[in-house]
């Protein structure tokens, strides 16, 4: 991870009196049970998928990057791999790689989108401006 901001805080809400803060019990619960892969870089599971959180700190009119690189934990299911991928609302056309090698033995008899096929290897780059699906079948 490149670019995240460094942020130290702990799970607080002001309090009905205004003045004192208290730990609010649920998001005390909820920050304990991610793990931190990266400093400074939240991760967790929701709904099934997996989340990655940190802080990015912008003066107006400023712009920062940010480069996160993940590999997926490979789950086949009946020879073929899907990958959803979900934009983050607010955000502008940000560029996403994708890259996926073959099993061993293996070729790819069909993909969504289009991608290049070089080296027993599925690539994509593109620019995340909606939610995408990558889907691959091989035999």
């Amino acid at each position: 991870m490149q670019g995240e901001s460094q942020a130290n805080f702990t799970p607080v809400i002001r309090n009905y009196s205004g003045t004192d803060y208290i730990e609010d019990a649920d998001l005390k619960k909820y920050e304990g049970e991610t793990t931190t892969p990266l400093k400074g870089v939240k991760q967790f599971e929701e709904a099934d998928k997996t989340v990655f959180g940190f802080w990015l700190f912008l003066q107006p009119g400023e712009t920062k990057s940010i480069t996160l690189k993940y590999k997926t934990p490979l789950q086949l299911s009946e020879n073929e791999y899907l990958l959803t991928v979900q934009k983050q609302p607010g955000t502008p056309d940000d560029d996403f790689n994708f890259a996926f090698a073959l099993p061993d033995k293996k070729e790819i008899i069909f993909y969504y989108p289009e991608m290049q096929m070089k080296d027993q290897q599925a690539t994509s780059e593109t620019k995340l401006v909606k939610d995408l699906i990558f889907g691959i079948k091989f035999q």
